[in-house]
């Protein structure tokens, strides 16, 4: 069984992360930048590069160490999941020029 949660309008602390992740794509992709270049690979590399990101919110610890402590290491390698060191982190356009 699922549950759904749906946010009141304009109520942005009842999103959560949500909003953190939304602020650091917004580092790489700015706002208003069409997502129409962009491939699923260029995605999943951002993503990997925002979930690799330590939060002070969970000890500074990273949202890839808590799903991989919840759920196995196993599950993030078949979700195509993979942790960028601390010193490679980039979260600005430059992580998705296209050369």
């Amino acid at each position: 069984m699922s549950r759904v949660y749906y946010c009141e309008p304009q109520q942005s602390q009842q999103k959560g992360s949500l909003e953190v992740n939304n602020t650091m794509i917004r580092r790489v992709i700015p706002k208003g930048t069409s997502m129409e270049p962009y491939s699923q690979e260029d995605i999943s590399l951002m993503m990997d590069h925002i979930n690799s990101y330590g939060r002070g919110i969970i000890n500074d610890r990273t949202p890839y160490q808590m799903f991989e402590f919840l759920y196995g290491k196993e599950s993030l390698r078949k979700l195509g999941v993979n942790l960028i060191s601390p010193e490679e982190i980039i979260l600005r356009p430059m992580l998705l020029k296209k050369n």
